[in-house]
């Protein structure tokens, strides 16, 4: 499920077009994205919209 205001899943915390292009992409593609996963689940922001989440659908 997308968050109404990061537009992140909050399984995953892939954007809408990393999910539809990861059944796709290459390796290098898939590296890529999951380097990203990893310094985007450590911000700030994203940690605040996954508590908030997590709360509101409990």
């Amino acid at each position: 499920m997308l968050d109404r205001e990061t537009q992140l899943c909050m399984g995953c915390l892939r954007t809408g077009g990393e999910i539809a292009a990861w059944a796709w992409a290459e390796e290098p593609e898939r590296l890529d994205i999951v380097q990203r996963l990893r310094e985007r689940s450590e911000a700030p922001e994203i940690v605040e919209a996954i508590e908030r989440w997590e709360r509101e659908n409990r």
